[in-house]
């Protein structure tokens, strides 16, 4: 069902103001298909750690269990 503005409208929701007022965090991630679980957990994680450099780089080698986890902590 492409073309019907479902991204659209979800994203425009996302980037409200009001919205973003009511979390502290919050992440947009884009899916393909096929999708790639490792490259979707560690977007997530980027994105929800992007205030703690501490972070970024260990994040490159991470094993898909470890980002799992770690997205499990940040959510």
């Amino acid at each position: 069902m492409g073309g019907l503005g479902k991204t659209a409208l979800a994203r425009s929701i996302y980037e409200n103001q009001d919205f973003c007022g009511m979390f502290q965090k919050h992440a947009w991630m884009n899916l393909s298909d096929p999708s790639n679980a490792g490259e979707f957990f560690r977007g997530l994680v980027l994105q929800l750690t992007e205030d703690d450099i501490t972070l970024q780089e260990p994040l490159k080698n991470m094993q898909l269990k470890d980002l799992i986890e770690e997205s499990n902590k940040l959510l």
